[in-house]
């Protein structure tokens, strides 16, 4: 049985430093779904984990207010679509974005 019309529109990364100007970056993109990955720390937290996990917070927080269905997804879950993925782009956050992204759409076509 076959899919009727497109699966996936169109798929965009972004990353950067400044949180609030990469939710104005998604809010310009119109999405209606998202897919993040999770922070899976161990040991004492750290600065740059705290930070993390703050921010993965304001993502989840901001998504469910705009009603932006997010997929929350393992670090490891990416791994099976890193090669393909790094065809598209070289930045090293953008392949891991982008290997999310087609790992989940792999794994929905099951």
């Amino acid at each position: 049985m076959g899919h009727r019309g497109p699966l996936v529109e169109s798929v965009k990364t972004t990353c950067g430093k400044d949180v609030l100007a990469l939710w104005r970056v998604i809010q310009r993109m119109n999405v209606d779904q998202a897919v993040v990955e999770d922070f899976v720390g161990s040991g004492p937290r750290t600065k740059d984990a705290i930070h993390t996990m703050k921010v993965l917070g304001f993502f989840l927080y901001r998504c469910e207010e705009a009603c932006i269905k997010v997929v929350v997804a393992q670090p490891s879950a990416r791994l099976n679509a890193v090669s393909f993925a790094s065809r598209f782009t070289g930045q090293r956050d953008e392949v891991s974005a982008l290997a999310h992204v087609i790992s989940y759409l792999r794994r929905s076509e099951l």
